[in-house]
This record gives C-alpha cells, sequence and structure tokens, in this order.
C-alpha cells in the first residue's frame, strides 16, 4: 500500500489515460451483451473507474499534505473530466454516444471514493486541517 500511496500522482495520471482510451475506443470493439446486462455492468464500470481515480487522487493529496479544499478541488476536476469524456464521444471519438447516465456513474464514483476521505487519509488525515493550510 505505502508503494501506491508513494506513486499515487503517477498513478492517477496513469489510470486517467486509461480511462481516455477505453472511453474513446470506438463501440464496435466493445464486447457486447444484451441490452439490459449492458446498461447495470457499464454504469458499475464507470463508477468504479473513476472511484478507482477518486481514491488515487485522495491518496496524492494526501501524500502531499494538500488542504481538504484543495482536495475537493481535484475531486471536482474528476467529475469535469467524466463529463468531458462523455461530451467527446458525442462530438470527438467514433462510433461512441454521450450518455447522461454515464457522466452519473463517474461522479458517482468519485463521490464515493470523497466518502472514504477519512480512511483513506489514514493517520495523514490529522495532519490535513479541514480548509485551511496543512497543520
Amino acid at each position: 500500500m505505502e508503494s501506491v500511496r508513494r506513486n499515487s500522482l503517477f498513478l492517477s495520471v496513469t489510470w486517467a489515460i486509461l480511462i481516455l482510451v477505453l472511453c474513446a475506443m470506438p463501440g464496435r470493439y466493445l464486447p457486447s451483451a444484451g441490452w439490459l446486462e449492458l446498461l447495470s455492468a457499464d454504469k458499475l464500470v464507470h463508477a468504479a473507474m473513476f472511484c478507482v481515480l477518486g481514491v488515487l487522487l485522495i491518496m496524492a493529496c494526501v501524500r502531499r499534505r494538500l488542504t481538504r479544499s484543495l482536495v475537493v478541488i481535484f475531486l471536482l476536476l474528476a467529475v469535469v473530466y467524466g463529463l468531458l469524456l462523455e461530451l467527446g464521444q458525442s462530438w470527438i471519438f467514433s462510433g461512441r454516444s454521450m450518455e447522461m447516465l454515464d457522466f452519473v456513474a463517474n461522479a458517482t464514483g468519485v463521490s464515493i471514493a470523497a466518502a472514504f476521505y477519512k480512511r483513506l487519509a489514514g493517520a495523514d488525515a490529522g495532519n490535513v486541517s479541514s480548509g485551511g493550510s496543512p497543520a
């Protein structure tokens, strides 16, 4: 776990790039399933991908002793990233289409990560004040 904490910024960027590649991949390369099965699995995948991104961002912020306000800003940027990817699926990426429920799943994943902030911060949580500068 310490290795993940130490490399959390690199892992955050790498994970964000992986999400971009997966979201930009033409639909014909994605596995097909029945629409009902795909609908529920697709939303879970979106939420999981963005939850991992949120966890990695939180770990990167805590490692650098950033304030909770900055953690919130980074998490909001992750939500905006999820929206931009959905817009990109509509306007830029071929064979893809925008789904607002995918964006909701993305935001939900980031929110789940945020809910675990104190646990993720662990012993470092006491070193970060609630909104000001590091203690």
